[in-house]
């Protein structure tokens, strides 16, 4: 995929060791961090820098694209897609609570899964959100995905499994 994604707004790229601690700063933040099966709470020291290093490994391997999100400049969110343990691409997203309601996880998403759909061809994508996030459920709708099932699904910062709503997308 490209390493370099642009849209009407925002510009997505890979990560740097940079973005360290916007990352921990936004994604560390309860409000964000409890709605996302990976993300820790508390973001502690380190950790960002850490999963900013996995990225470039995993892209090298076609298993993993992640992009920073960002807008004039400056990061205000992450978006990417990854093969899950099934095979499957699933898409996802976050953004600091200072850019919800905005736009720019639809605009951002929609990128990745149009850039996936051209490079690695894929016709069929999942996704999800937690049962009472329905607000990232509109999101994906917009994208075209489709409700499957609900699951109970792992909260690293709750530190227990939360409902989830599971989605796919299909060509």
């Amino acid at each position: 995929m490209e390493r370099i994604l642009n849209t009407p707004r925002l510009t997505l790229r890979p990560f740097d060791r940079t973005d360290a601690r916007s990352v921990q700063k936004l994604a560390g933040a309860w409000s964000v961090a409890s709605m996302l099966a990976r993300v820790p709470y508390p973001y502690e020291n380190g950790m960002a820098e850490d999963w900013i290093g996995t990225h470039e490994p995993l892209r090298e391997s076609g298993t993993s694209f992640t992009y920073a999100i960002t807008h004039c400049g400056h990061l205000i969110g992450c978006v990417g897609i990854e093969r899950d343990d099934g095979g499957d691409f699933e898409i996802g997203y976050w953004l600091g609570h200072p850019f919800w309601g905005k736009g720019y996880a639809t605009e951002a998403a929609q990128a990745v899964k149009d850039a996936a759909v051209n490079a690695l061809n894929l016709t069929r994508m999942v996704s999800g959100h937690f049962v009472e996030n329905p607000i990232s459920g509109r999101v994906l709708t917009k994208l075209g995905f489709r409700y499957t099932h609900e699951a109970p699904n792992e909260c690293l910062a709750r530190g227990h499994k939360v409902m989830a709503k599971r989605m796919e997308w299909t060509a």
